[in-house]
């Protein structure tokens, strides 16, 4: 590469380096202090600390993921024994937002399903008169965890083989 004699574009590379590197350190320090808070949630509650999940080589990391941690181990203790990451499309990312979005409690706090689904505003709202279904529209409002659950749902899709996209081709 050869240098041009431009101060500024060298001075605007240098202050975009910079930011990079500092970027890239917040990155770091916030994939520490997660995994340090998750380690800290499955080690008070020895329910979660007996589960060891099963080695999964399948599964493919993605590159902005936490490096510094065995995410499948993590999921499997914190959910106690519950094994998400064996789900067709069900990623890190997939797991992380459940965590983040429903809280410690997970799905429990709901009695069925049925909640669940209309609490995360997948569910339709059936305007019903004598038998006859009026509208059926999906309510307004978005959260990060349905937003997460349907990339979940196309990455099944996207699959070529499967049980769950077998099952979404039919």
């Amino acid at each position: 590469m050869q240098y041009n004699g431009r101060e500024d574009y060298y001075f605007a590379l240098q202050q975009e380096w910079q930011t990079y590197q500092h970027i890239q350190q917040q990155i770091n320090q916030t994939d520490a202090k997660i995994a340090s808070l998750l380690k800290d949630i499955i080690d008070k509650d020895d329910n979660k600390k007996q589960h060891i999940a099963p080695a999964k080589p399948f599964k493919r990391k993605n590159k902005n993921s936490n490096q510094n941690l065995n995410f499948n181990q993590v999921s499997y203790q914190y959910f106690e024994g519950v094994d998400l990451m064996a789900i067709e499309g069900v990623n890190e990312s997939t797991v992380m937002t459940l965590i983040s979005e429903v809280g410690l409690e997970g799905i429990k706090k709901f009695e069925t399903a049925k909640q669940f689904t209309s609490w995360l505003r997948l569910a339709p709202n059936n305007k019903i008169s004598g038998g006859k279904v009026l509208s059926h529209h999906l309510p307004k409002g978005s959260s990060r965890l349905k937003l997460a659950l349907r990339n979940a749902a196309n990455a099944i899709g996207n699959l070529k083989e499967g049980h769950l996209a077998d099952f979404l081709r039919e």
